[in-house]
Protein backbone atom coordinates (compact mmCIF):
# COMPACT_ATOMS: atom_id res chain seq x y z
CA UNK A 1 0.00 0.00 0.00
CA UNK A 2 1.21 3.44 -0.72
CA UNK A 3 -0.41 6.57 1.42
CA UNK A 4 0.49 10.07 0.27
CA UNK A 5 0.51 13.27 2.35
CA UNK A 6 0.42 16.83 1.48
CA UNK A 7 2.67 18.80 4.36
CA UNK A 8 1.25 20.29 6.98
CA UNK A 9 -1.10 17.48 7.18
CA UNK A 10 -1.12 15.80 10.77
CA UNK A 11 -0.10 12.09 10.21
CA UNK A 12 -1.22 9.31 11.95
CA UNK A 13 1.34 7.55 15.01
CA UNK A 14 1.37 4.43 12.53
CA UNK A 15 1.59 4.52 8.73
CA UNK A 16 1.47 0.99 7.70
CA UNK A 17 3.42 0.80 4.04
CA UNK A 18 5.24 2.86 1.56
CA UNK A 19 4.52 6.92 2.20
CA UNK A 20 4.82 9.46 -0.40
CA UNK A 21 5.14 13.20 1.50
CA UNK A 22 4.71 16.04 -0.80
CA UNK A 23 5.43 20.00 0.18
CA UNK A 24 5.19 22.98 0.14
CA UNK A 25 4.12 22.86 4.17
CA UNK A 26 6.67 21.84 6.73
CA UNK A 27 5.84 18.93 9.43
CA UNK A 28 7.86 17.17 12.24
CA UNK A 29 6.57 13.26 12.63
CA UNK A 30 7.52 11.19 15.70
CA UNK A 31 5.62 7.86 14.43
CA UNK A 32 6.62 4.48 12.62
CA UNK A 33 6.27 4.08 9.08
CA UNK A 34 6.31 0.44 8.60
CA UNK A 35 7.82 0.88 4.95
CA UNK A 36 9.56 3.48 2.65
CA UNK A 37 9.23 6.80 2.75
CA UNK A 38 9.86 9.24 -0.03
CA UNK A 39 10.18 13.22 0.16
CA UNK A 40 9.52 14.92 -2.71
CA UNK A 41 7.91 18.17 -4.33
CA UNK A 42 9.61 20.34 -1.86
CA UNK A 43 8.14 18.53 0.89
CA UNK A 44 9.92 19.68 4.37
CA UNK A 45 10.31 17.06 7.59
CA UNK A 46 12.10 16.48 10.34
CA UNK A 47 11.41 12.83 11.54
CA UNK A 48 11.93 12.03 15.00
CA UNK A 49 10.43 8.41 14.35
CA UNK A 50 11.09 5.22 13.06
CA UNK A 51 11.08 4.11 9.31
CA UNK A 52 11.53 0.73 9.35
CA UNK A 53 12.28 0.93 5.40
CA UNK A 54 14.59 3.20 3.52
CA UNK A 55 14.13 6.92 3.33
CA UNK A 56 14.48 8.40 -0.58
CA UNK A 57 14.87 12.45 -0.51
CA UNK A 58 14.42 14.10 -4.22
CA UNK A 59 14.60 16.64 -6.15
CA UNK A 60 13.55 20.01 -3.80
CA UNK A 61 12.98 18.00 -0.73
CA UNK A 62 14.84 18.61 2.85
CA UNK A 63 14.53 15.77 5.47
CA UNK A 64 16.06 16.39 8.77
CA UNK A 65 16.77 12.33 10.49
CA UNK A 66 16.77 13.06 13.99
CA UNK A 67 14.87 9.33 14.86
CA UNK A 68 15.47 5.77 13.08
CA UNK A 69 15.94 5.00 9.40
CA UNK A 70 15.41 1.05 9.22
CA UNK A 71 17.58 0.71 6.21
CA UNK A 72 19.28 2.69 3.44
CA UNK A 73 18.68 6.74 3.00
CA UNK A 74 19.06 7.86 -0.27
CA UNK A 75 19.25 11.99 -1.56
CA UNK A 76 19.03 12.33 -4.85
CA UNK A 77 18.73 16.21 -5.80
CA UNK A 78 17.30 17.35 -2.12
CA UNK A 79 18.97 18.07 1.10
CA UNK A 80 19.51 15.30 3.78
CA UNK A 81 20.73 16.14 7.55
CA UNK A 82 21.67 12.74 9.79
CA UNK A 83 21.35 13.30 13.25
CA UNK A 84 19.74 10.29 14.20
CA UNK A 85 20.16 6.66 12.88
CA UNK A 86 20.68 4.82 9.34
CA UNK A 87 21.05 1.42 9.84
CA UNK A 88 21.54 0.59 6.21
CA UNK A 89 24.06 2.81 3.89
CA UNK A 90 23.81 6.67 3.17
CA UNK A 91 23.97 7.30 -0.68
CA UNK A 92 24.91 10.33 -1.98
CA UNK A 93 23.36 10.58 -5.90
CA UNK A 94 23.27 13.99 -6.07
CA UNK A 95 22.03 17.00 -3.94
CA UNK A 96 23.29 17.86 -0.18
CA UNK A 97 24.54 15.56 2.37
CA UNK A 98 25.21 16.07 6.01
CA UNK A 99 25.83 13.87 8.38
CA UNK A 100 26.53 14.42 11.98
CA UNK A 101 29.62 13.33 14.38
CA UNK A 102 26.91 11.91 16.31
CA UNK A 103 24.93 10.25 14.10
CA UNK A 104 25.37 6.91 13.67
CA UNK A 105 25.53 4.73 10.14
CA UNK A 106 25.56 1.27 10.35
CA UNK A 107 26.45 0.98 6.70
CA UNK A 108 28.77 3.03 4.48
CA UNK A 109 28.23 6.54 3.55
CA UNK A 110 28.71 6.91 -0.24
CA UNK A 111 29.20 8.31 -3.50
CA UNK A 112 26.23 6.34 -6.18
CA UNK A 113 27.59 5.02 -8.81
CA UNK A 114 27.04 6.51 -12.63
CA UNK A 115 25.07 4.57 -14.75
CA UNK A 116 26.64 2.48 -16.86
CA UNK A 117 26.53 2.78 -20.73
CA UNK A 118 27.33 1.02 -23.69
Amino acid sequence: MVRIFRGGTPLPDELEGNVILIGPEACAYEGLITGDLFARNRARIELHGNVAGSLFVERTAEVVVRGTIGRNAKVSGGDLKVYGQVNGDVIDAGGTLYVDEGATVRGTIRKAEPPQTG
